[in-house]
């Protein structure tokens, strides 16, 4: 989904779901993943120092705790990143994060064409 600007009257804004059926779900996951600038620097970490704990991303990109969380499993759930141990064995164990290129480049792709624009 995404959000609209504080309207006229300072309210909080609505949240809009477009209704284009070109709009797939992985247009919907480029969305999430390119409209936010924490996940756009998580991404960026990855590509250039590998598999990474949680610690080495959060000191690598300045973002901490629960938002460093939030934006981990948003991009696991788009499927950019994975993680090395699976959600119901991690109580204890520091889990490594891995960036799936190929499956940023595919979002990416998508968004391209639904927004009708060359990708050179």
């Amino acid at each position: 989904m995404l959000i609209v600007g504080k309207g006229h009257n300072g309210r909080v804004p609505r949240l809009y779901k477009p209704t284009d059926p070109d709009r797939d779900d992985d247009v919907e996951a480029a969305v999430q993943l390119a409209g936010s600038r924490p996940r756009h620097e998580i991404v960026r970490y990855l590509s250039e120092h590998g598999p990474s704990f949680r610690s080495d991303i959060s000191g690598g990109t300045g973002i901490v705790g629960g938002a460093l969380g939030t934006h981990l499993d948003r991009l696991m759930g788009i499927g950019v990143i994975e993680a090395d141990i699976p959600e119901g064995k991690r109580t204890g164990r520091a889990i490594r994060y891995t960036l799936d290129a190929q499956r940023v480049n595919y979002l990416l792709d998508a968004w391209f064409r639904y927004a009708g624009l060359p990708r050179e």
